[in-house]
């Protein structure tokens, strides 16, 4: 049985392959695994995995059985949290 972060990575494995070349898979995973390790918490991770899986905030929401407004929250942390991260130096 895969733990949460092999269940990401290869859920994200299958994503990216479908939809980028090579390169911009790479970076892109980087990126993710990046803002991924910076949240920490899984259940920030599990709502920015479905959302890069192309998942509506309505889904997510019922998927986790919180209401809309909840996940757009969560949602505006994950966003600063990225801003953070991308403001980092490498």
């Amino acid at each position: 049985m895969l733990n949460f972060r092999e269940k990401i990575e290869v859920e994200l494995d299958q994503f990216y392959s479908d939809i980028a070349p090579a390169e911009d898979f790479v970076i892109a995973r980087e990126e993710l695994e990046g803002l991924l390790a910076l949240l920490g918490d899984p259940f920030l991770q599990t709502i920015l995995t479905m959302r890069v899986q192309a998942c509506t905030i309505d889904e997510i929401a019922c998927h986790l059985g919180l209401v809309p407004r909840t996940i757009k929250r969560k949602l505006g942390l994950i966003g600063l949290t990225y801003d953070e991260y991308r403001r980092a130096p490498d």
